[in-house]
């Protein structure tokens, strides 16, 4: 049965197993704010997809402006304000849920710029001409499926007036990676005759 913690004790130490990540994050956050004293563990589990768990604390530097940014403003999220963001999560997930039950994808852009350069690969040159933050004309295309945990694949479809690739998104309903994957290939079939590679 899960419990959970609706008040905490004042001054005393609470361990919590921690990931890093949003979750365990925001309780880390919640208890300092409501006097407790967090004791953080983070074990090496063996995780397939982290070859080298002592190494990540020290990749904060690495993570870029942007990020640490984020990750900064993540301390003053409360539960409040955590609980509101899974409503609109789980929100968002009903709604492209009701989207998808009539058809078999989605076919969206993956963004509406041109992609950044090597020298500043955060921004873009806006269609106004002023540089602005690149994921803030990425993330809208590709963030909802992504919090609704539906599967998206993403093809080439052409190239844009700077001769650059541009792509396609194909988003399918939550447990139909198949499909996605057969209809992005028959679509890629398709494009690639008129699409230089």
């Amino acid at each position: 049965m899960t419990k959970v913690l609706a008040s905490l004790p004042v001054g005393e130490r609470v361990g919590i197993a921690f990931s890093g990540g949003l979750d365990t994050s925001v309780a880390v956050a919640w208890m300092l704010e409501n006097g407790a004293v967090p004791y953080t563990y983070t074990a090496d589990l063996g995780q397939y997809d982290e070859p080298d768990v002592a190494s990540v604390p020290g990749r904060a530097a690495a993570y870029g402006e942007d990020v640490r940014r984020r990750l900064e403003r993540a301390r003053s999220v409360d539960m409040g304000m955590y609980f509101a963001a899974c409503d609109r999560r789980r929100y968002l997930a009903a709604a492209l849920e009701v989207a998808l039950a009539s058809v078999d994808v989605l076919l969206t852009p993956v963004n509406t710029c041109t992609p950044p350069r090597r020298a500043d690969p955060d921004h873009i040159t806006a269609p106004d001409g002023t540089r602005q933050p690149f994921r803030d004309f990425i993330m809208g295309y590709t963030v909802p499926q992504n919090l609704a945990g539906v599967p998206s694949v993403t093809i080439r479809a052409g190239t844009d007036e700077m001769a650059l690739p541009c792509g396609v998104q194909l988003t399918a309903a939550r447990g139909q990676e198949l499909a996605a994957l057969r209809l992005a290939e028959i679509l890629d079939r398709e494009l690639g005759s008129a699409t230089p590679r």
